[in-house]
């Protein structure tokens, strides 16, 4: 075994008790305590908050000192209630409130508006990604990146010919 150095944990405060966070995930609202990492960067910086809880699959309602977060999985799960049962945000946080106070769901935190921010922001970034634009950083993009390929509407040279088009446009 090898020795631990007992010095090696001087420069943490023990007396610190971190910042609260209100957690947002599939099975409820919860408060919690965070101690932030303290590792340094490539280029010595401290690593900031938002991109700490980016890289722990968490959405930060603000970019700096946030207060609100929510997992990866609610958006997801919000974003396919949305798409498959029509489900409005409201009617999906009541359900959170639901579920983390059965008997006093108004005693939980209304996180309404952050929630409707992020789940914009998140739903854009992955329609980022599934367009291949992500980790795109040619600023200039065309007006029309994000749409998605349309198999009936006629597109020269992928689903009608030149001719073809000049044919049915002749009355």
């Amino acid at each position: 075994m090898e020795d631990i150095d007992d010095n090696a944990w001087e420069d943490i405060h023990t007396s610190f008790v971190g910042d609260r966070l209100r957690f947002v995930h599939t099975t409820g609202i919860f408060s919690r305590r965070v101690r932030w990492c303290c590792c340094r960067d490539e280029e010595g910086k401290t690593i900031p908050t938002d991109l700490q809880l980016l890289d722990s699959r968490m959405y930060p309602a603000t970019s700096n000192r946030p207060s609100t977060v929510f997992t990866f999985n609610v958006l997801d799960e919000f974003s396919l209630d949305a798409l498959e049962c029509k489900t409005a945000a409201l009617t999906f946080l009541s359900k959170l409130r639901r579920i983390t106070n059965p008997l006093f769901p108004l005693s939980t935190p209304n996180v309404y508006p952050a929630f409707m921010r992020c789940s914009r922001q998140y739903r854009n970034l992955k329609n980022l990604l599934r367009a291949g634009l992500a980790h795109d950083t040619n600023r200039s993009r065309a007006s029309g990146d994000l749409a998605l390929f349309c198999v009936s509407c006629p597109q020269i040279g992928k689903n009608v010919s030149v001719a073809e088009m000049e044919a049915s446009s002749d009355p």
